[in-house]
């Protein structure tokens, strides 16, 4: 036993500790005290480099500063020179005086601008512009004129015009930057701006000489905005610059166009001499820290003596053990201080008492060995008789330490088999067991603890179900060094709840089916008295609006509220007591009190053993929507019944065998066929039919009304009378019931208002030519030859009396058009005494060369009248005007005004005579036309237009006109207008919306 102590403390201290990656405390201060003196050195090295870099810097900058200075001064003559040159040469008397003197211009003002360039090789060009900005002298053109217009140098020119000051643009050309000036060019007499001198500045050319006289070690540059205009030397990365702004000035000191001038020096030449002074400095640096190592590191090894000594003892102790404590000599703790002394007494009064401790220790750890080795064998007797398994794993899982018995048992694993282990359990799982178990155990190593339940191969039915309960053993430090578990089996348990989860999935399954159900449903218990509801799903709470906490065991009779008197009741009664089922048509109420439609259906439920109906199901179906939707389709099919028989269109319609069913009212007056003739016809008959009607198909100048290229469509000319144009399309359907539908639409009206516009067009252009002609043919006779002054009076008379006669005719159009698309709404209507306005227009109407006055005859008491004025005027001058013209030979004109009725109206007749030509009864007919005119000849002067206007006039105020005319006799004219009691009995003739 003497030696258990110092054999227990070599076993236990014999590995000593890795220390290869740890640096010695000589190495650790001979380290520190390096850096502390690179660190000095190199801190007063910088800060004396940065100083001298900052002095190089500001040395750069003020070279910089000198050269751009005088290259600026430079820069800004040339500018100026140009400039200044330009607005001399535009406020020069020869230049102004060449704005007014198109014709001796050529021969001053060119040689001037071009002995203005020769002075100034900076100026590309100058031109002279007028107040348009079209060139009228320049520089470069040979020929008079000033060769083709640049539309840059027009706009410039014009804008410098209008602003009255001077204008300036930057443009590239043939790759050359150009400077446009336009100084404005005042004439003295006006003082005002009749044109422009503009001016192009070769920028390459002129910055070319400032710039060239930048050192070579410098580089330059000249911008505009964003734009580089000319430059010196390559652009580098790294450069320091300096920049001036850079102005034209204008001739009152103002400035213009800016520019910017930047002078460039390499950072590499403005800081080479700090190359230089960096190797200096490194030199420098290099020698002070090599001897600063030399005796950082012998004093430090000096210092550490005595304790490599220690380690040396210390050591030993390790290796051999306490049987021999080593002793250090006084002369090597001496070297190493008071400190050192101090730790070599305390390091061999520690290993003393270690020997004596060890002594003790070696008996107890015997002791405790043989108690726990007892304790062993009672806890495995235990462990084997439970039925749940318990096992110890090491942390990686690859070794088993501890297993009962009934852990093989429950895996179902032969003797031979280790198990719990990763590889076992491999085998034993799924892939999801597998996920679950490596979850668990790392839930476990966060938490300490985890259950999982796993899958092991069982019977034929199923697996088996164990519960693995974890559990993760750390050391003092916290570190985990063995896995712990428990295993039991749960297999009856999983399977129970299995079976239970899916009778309960069942049994929700099927109540989500019913409640998902539009309709409601419900079930009462007819054991009980009145049959009360003991379930209902949610569709009849949607349904009738009551919860089912408020219909549960009462009866259903509560939906019908008062309307007790149905017939479906007594139904569903006996079908109830007949025990059957049955389908009824009920009017039941909402919880809110709204009527709904009820399509119930019944059928009664069997007790399972003894085949008694217990209960009744009904199913509730809200079919207020399908009725209301019902009614409204008889009301649309109604309504488009009674569309299609007032329709002004024809309609016929077959079936799906191709015969006619049906067609409307309008079918039979377009076309004079009945439905008895045409209904069951096939598509071949119906069109053989229809045939006989049809005078022309597809007419020319019709193909404008056919329908879209999906419908089939023609133009159809109709027998007469009265003879009709229709337009036939026919449309495929895809029905139930209709193959297809003929529609015919009557377009006899618009066919004439076409043919009325295309004559009045053709009318028009004819009675617009024919003036146009004479004052052309006579304006190019005054152009091409020369005519005594009395001749050429007479053509300036018949030009003047062309133009006058073609602007009376535009007017008229133009009145009549405004008339026709106004409709009388910016009449000026007033109450109006007609028989004064007569005698006015009367007194006011002359015609030249006639001596013939109007007879006219106003009856007195006339009723008021409400119009416009003017208009009536208008309309009056004009009648008057035809009676003259057309009563050339001589002959009384006479106008009366007197009361007259229309229609049992009250009103005013205004007649006018005439015994002049007179006009036919064919002309008659027409004389309202435009354009149309009883003379053919051309004699009478008048445009065609008066009675279409007269007409347009006196229907808008409601009244009416006649004309009674016999050839030979005379011509009669009658306006009628309505009086003003009578306007108020009819606002729509009144208002001209008649």
């Amino acid at each position: 036993m003497d030696d258990a102590p110092s054999s227990l403390f070599s076993s236990t201290l014999a590995e000593p500790p890795d220390l290869s990656g740890t640096v010695s405390l000589g190495t650790r201060l001979s380290i520190g005290a390096r850096r502390l003196v690179t660190l000095v050195v190199l801190l007063i090295g910088g800060v004396s480099l940065a100083f001298i870099v900052w002095l190089l810097l500001q040395r750069a900058d003020a070279e910089l500063r000198s050269h751009g200075e005088e290259v600026r001064l430079k820069l800004s003559a040339a500018l100026d020179t140009a400039t200044l040159g330009l607005a001399d040469l535009s406020q020069r008397s020869l230049v102004r005086n060449a704005l007014v003197d198109p014709t001796g211009r050529d021969a001053y003002i060119r040689p001037t601008l071009v002995e203005h360039r020769r002075h100034h090789p900076a100026v590309a060009s100058v031109w002279l512009t007028d107040h348009l900005g079209r060139p009228l002298a320049s520089s470069t053109a040979v020929t008079p004129g000033a060769g083709k217009a640049d539309p840059d140098i027009q706009e410039l020119a014009t804008r410098s015009v209008v602003a009255g000051q001077l204008q300036q643009q930057l443009r590239q050309r043939d790759g050359r930057w150009r400077l446009i000036l336009a100084y404005p060019v005042f004439f003295g007499a006006t003082a005002s701006a009749e044109g422009a001198l503009v001016g192009e500045l070769d920028l390459a050319q002129l910055l070319k000489e400032p710039l060239s006289t930048i050192p070579s070690d410098y580089r330059g540059e000249v911008r505009s905005g964003g734009q580089i205009l000319s430059s010196t030397g390559k652009r580098l990365s790294s450069e320091l610059s300096v920049s001036w702004p850079v102005q034209l000035r204008t001739r009152d000191n103002g400035t213009s166009h800016a520019f910017t001038l930047q002078v460039f020096e390499t950072t590499l030449h403005a800081l080479q001499p700090v190359l230089w002074v960096g190797l200096v400095y490194g030199l420098l640096t290099a020698i002070v820290l090599r001897v600063a190592r030399r005796w950082v590191e012998r004093y430090a090894s000096a210092a550490i003596e005595p304790l490599q000594a220690l380690k040396k003892a210390a050591r030993r102790v390790t290796r051999d053990g306490l049987d021999e404590i080593p002793q250090l000599s006084a002369d090597q703790l001496r070297r190493g201080g008071a400190e050192v002394h101090s730790l070599a007494h305390s390091f061999q009064t520690m290993l003393t008492r270690l020997q004596a401790a060890h002594s003790g220790l070696e008996q107890t750890v015997a002791h405790r060995t043989e108690e726990l080795a007892h304790a062993k064998e009672r806890l495995d007797s235990i462990l084997a008789s439970l039925h749940d398994g318990v096992y110890s794993l090491s942390i990686d899982r690859q070794t088993l330490l501890f297993a009962s018995p009934p852990v093989h048992a429950l895996l179902g694993l032969p003797p031979g088999r280790t198990p719990m282990v990763e590889a076992t359990m491999q085998t034993l799982l799924d892939h999801h067991g597998r996920q679950a178990l490596d979850g668990a155990i790392a839930h476990a190593m966060k938490a300490g603890s985890a259950a999982v339940r796993l899958a092991v191969p069982g019977d034929d039915r199923g697996p088996r179900w164990l519960l693995n309960r974890l559990n993760i053993v750390r050391d003092p430090e916290g570190k985990p060094v063995r896995l712990d578990g428990t295993l039991s089996d749960i297999t009856g348990m999983v399977r129970a709840e299995a079976w239970r989860e899916q009778a309960t999935a069942e049994l929700r399954l099927r109540d989500r089916a019913i409640d998902a159900s539009t309709n409601g449903i419900v079930l009462v218990d007819v054991r009980k008295p009145h049959a009360p509801l003991a379930f209902v799903n949610e569709g009849f709470e949607r349904v009738t609006g009551y919860r089912r906490d408020e219909v549960l065991g009462r009866s259903c009779s509560f939906l019908q509220g008062d309307d007790r008197d149905q017939p479906g009741l007594a139904v569903l009664r006996d079908a109830i007591a007949n025990h059957t089922p049955c389908r009824v048509l009920l009017r039941n109420y909402r919880k809110d009190g709204r009527r709904f439609d009820n399509d119930l259906s019944i059928a009664p439920v069997h007790h399972e053993r003894t085949g008694e109906v217990t209960h009744y199901i009904g199913v509730i179906s809200d079919i207020t929507e399908q009725r209301a939707a019902e009614a409204q389709l008889r009301d649309q099919f109604a309504r488009l019944d009674t569309i299609f028989a007032l329709s002004p269109d024809g309609f016929v319609s077959f079936d799906k065998a191709g015969r006619v069913v049906s067609c409307n009212p309008s079918f039979e007056r377009l076309t004079g066929l009945t439905v008895d003739e045409v209904t069951g016809l096939d598509v071949h008959d119906f069109d053989a039919r229809l045939a006989q009607c049809i005078e022309q198909r597809n007419p020319p100048g019709m193909a404008h009304w056919s329908a879209g290229p999906e419908d089939e469509s023609e133009v159809l000319v109709l027998r007469g009378p009265p003879q009709r144009v229709l337009v036939c399309t026919t449309r495929q359907c895809t029905a139930q019931n209709v193959s297809r539908v003929l529609h015919l639409r009557d377009i006899t009206r618009e066919t004439e208002v076409d043919r009325m516009k295309s004559e009045f067009l053709s009318t028009a252009a004819h009675e617009l030519r024919t003036p146009m002609a004479s004052i052309r043919g006579f304006s190019d006779l005054l152009l091409m030859r020369r005519f005594d002054e009395e001749r050429t009076r007479d053509l300036l008379q018949t030009i003047n009396r062309q133009s006058v006669w073609l602007t009376n005719m535009i007017n008229e159009l133009l009145d009549l058009a405004r008339i026709e698309a106004r409709k009388g709404k910016d009449f000026q209507r007033a109450s109006t005494d007609v028989g004064e306005l007569m005698q006015h227009i009367v007194a006011s109407h002359m015609v030249p060369g006639d001596e013939r006055r109007v007879a006219l005859q106003v009856d007195t008491a006339l009723p008021s009248a409400l119009v416009d004025a003017a208009k009536l005027q208008h309309a009056v001058t004009n009648v008057l005007s035809n009676a003259y013209k057309y009563s050339p030979e001589g002959g009384d004109i006479a106008m009366s005004v007197s009361r007259a009725e229309r229609a049992g109206r009250p009103g005013i007749a205004i007649v006018v005579r005439d015994q002049g030509i007179g006009m036919t009864p064919e002309h008659t007919q027409r004389a309202f036309e435009r354009f149309f005119r009883a003379d053919a000849s051309g004699n009478i002067p008048g445009t065609g237009l008066g009675l279409a206007l007269v007409k347009e006039i006196v229907e808008l105020h409601g009244g009416q006109v006649e004309l009674d005319s016999e050839r030979g006799v005379g011509t009669t004219v009658t306006l009628w207008l309505p009086a003003e009691t009578s306007v108020a009995a009819a606002p729509a003739v009144a208002d001209g919306t008649t």
